[in-house]
């Protein structure tokens, strides 16, 4: 389709746009959840506390692409990463876009992982395939889509904000606001 104009550019996008979110709708309602998902609500500095003690799985994520994308089959013992998939699943309801999409990405690692084990497990892995391998690098490209401590909408500079959010962790009582907020995510994950 061709457009004559910018503005039917325009109207077109959000034709489609309204067409996806109503596809979104109906697939909540189908799934009898309300219309909305819960609003994010993870902090800033929870969020980046939390960010911090996930780091060490990104270098895990990116030796395991590159297994699978050699034509690998390695199985991983799920129960040693749970603290991860606790972490990045929380992580995903971050208020800070960019944790948010760092956490998308390993989450779909961690995914990955759980049914490449039950392909292999049941015998019935052959291989990566064309989706498995642009799945594991759309979720690798998430969780490194740059510097998560730069925020565009600010006039914080960088290093302004990095200091200023490493003080704030070591002032927080992290177990406490850890709980709280997994305790809160544990409640509306089924609205999910």
């Amino acid at each position: 389709m061709t457009y004559e104009t910018n503005e039917e550019l325009r109207d077109s996008i959000a034709e489609l746009t309204e067409r996806l979110r109503q596809a979104r709708i109906e697939r909540r309602i189908e799934r009898g959840v309300p219309e909305e998902a819960p609003e994010d609500f993870v902090e800033e500095t929870l969020s980046f506390a939390l960010y911090n003690r996930l780091l060490p799985f990104k270098k895990i994520a990116v030796k395991y692409a590159s297994i699978i994308a050699e034509g690998g089959a390695p199985t991983v013992d799920l129960s040693k990463l749970e603290e991860y998939r606790q972490i990045a699943a929380l992580l995903c309801k971050s208020k800070i876009d960019e944790v948010r999409w760092f956490a998308v990405g390993l989450s779909e690692i961690l995914m990955h992982m759980k049914r490449v084990n039950d392909a292999v497990s049941s015998r019935e892995y052959d291989g990566p395939t064309m989706h498995d391998l642009s799945s594991i690098s759309l979720a690798i490209r998430f969780a490194d889509m740059g510097n998560v401590y730069h925020d565009y909408r600010s006039t914080e500079t960088y290093l302004a904000r990095k200091q200023r959010i490493a003080a704030e962790i070591e002032r927080m009582d992290f177990d406490k606001e850890y709980a709280e907020a997994m305790a809160h995510y544990e409640s509306i994950k089924h609205l999910l």
